[in-house]
Order: structure tokens, then sequence, then C-alpha cells
């Protein structure tokens, strides 16, 4: 039961900690005052990914009510998403810069390399 097993926080804290986000001191009981706390971390990790999570949703994930804990895995899962698309859309901007400046550095040094190169044919022809 998919609810049942997310009402602690430890699971969704578990799952933060695989995308990247650990969340620390998180334990896996049903003590009513650790699994508030528990629900308070990961809260501050959600807060990260621009997901709220207000009182009432840890509220209803915590009384096991259908679909709240759904809801929140499928937002997390959205935001990672859009978060892997646009790192790849920088990632993209930042190789051609490389790129640009690769070539840029790779002309430099061929410039010097061939003005040396003229200057000791010149000094060539004079003797």
């Amino acid at each position: 039961n998919l609810e049942k097993d997310f009402a602690n926080g430890w699971l969704l804290a578990d799952l933060l900690g695989k995308i990247g986000l650990p969340v620390e001191g998180v334990k896996d009981t049903k003590d009513p005052r650790v699994v508030v706390k528990n629900f308070s971390k990961v809260a501050t990790i959600l807060h990260r990914l621009r997901i709220k999570m207000t009182p009432a949703t840890a509220q209803e994930i915590m009384t096991e009510t259908a679909g709240a804990a759904l809801r929140v895995i499928y937002q997390i899962r959205m935001e990672t998403s859009r978060r892997r698309t646009v790192s790849d859309a920088h990632q993209g901007e930042r190789l051609e810069a490389r790129k640009r400046l690769a070539k840029a550095s790779v002309t430099s040094n061929m410039e010097k390399l061939y003005g040396r190169k003229e200057k000791y044919e010149k000094m060539q022809k004079k003797f």
C-alpha cells in the first residue's frame, strides 16, 4: 500500500536522497513526534524544489489519505524532469562556449607560431 509506506515520511526522504537531495536525520518509525519531525525536514527539501508541502498535505500523507503521497511523488518527478531539461539546455550552451574558446585559443597560438616562423625566415634571408 503506497499510502501506508509513505505515511511516516522516511520513504519520501529516501526518494529525495536517491535524486541527490539527501534529508538528514529522518527515522523510520511510527512515533507521531518523530513522524512530524520527519515531515518538517522533508518539507524544507521540497521547498528547494519549489514544491509546497503544507501542513494539510503532510497530515493527509500521515493519515494515509488516498492519493496524497502520489501527488507529492508526481510533483517531485515533474520538477526533477524540468530541472534535467533546463540543465541539459545549459550544458549544450556551455559546451558551445568551450568550443569557441578552444578554437580562439588555438587560433591565437597558431598566429604566434606562424609569426615566429616568418621572423625566422626573414632572418634566414638576410644571411
